[in-house]
Formats: C-alpha cells, sequence, structure tokens
C-alpha cells in the first residue's frame, strides 16, 4: 500500500476538532466529545459524504493516548478487512 491514513494528534482532538480522511474508497470521520473524554468513530464507504452515505461501522474510543492507539488500529483493521 503506497498510501496511507492521516490522523490527527491527541491535542487536536481535545480541542473538540472534528476530523474525517479517507483512502480509496474507505472514509471515516472523528467526532470527539471532550466533556465526557470520548472518541467517536464512524466509518463507510463511497465517493460521498458521510451525511449521503450510510454508516458501516461506528465505536466509542477513550479521549487518550491509549484509546488514539486503539482507534487507529480499529480503523486499519476495518479497512484491511472490507478490502479483502
Amino acid at each position: 500500500m503506497s498510501q496511507s491514513f492521516h490522523f490527527p494528534t491527541l491535542e487536536y482532538l481535545k480541542f473538540g476538532n472534528i476530523f474525517s480522511s479517507s483512502l480509496d474508497n474507505f472514509n471515516f470521520k472523528i467526532f470527539p466529545d471532550i466533556d465526557d473524554c470520548k472518541i467517536k468513530v464512524i466509518i463507510w464507504q463511497g465517493q460521498n459524504c458521510l451525511d449521503a452515505s450510510e454508516a458501516l461501522f461506528d465505536k466509542i474510543f477513550r479521549l487518550s493516548d491509549d484509546g488514539l492507539n486503539e482507534m487507529i488500529s480499529w480503523i486499519k483493521d476495518n479497512y484491511k478487512n472490507l478490502k479483502c
């Protein structure tokens, strides 16, 4: 795989910034909830934005270094599984 995902830093998310990225037709969007110290991630496929698509997966992680690392692994695993 010559291309790779881009992920936000924990600091970026701690300011409540939403983040989205894609690779091929695989897309994800991250919604931090700084009040509850959580990160919600939604995954979808296709060329359309999330609002015009059906979510395939979503999951909530802790807004922490460990949570961010778990989130990144989860996103990469889902990408690999959907590519098969």
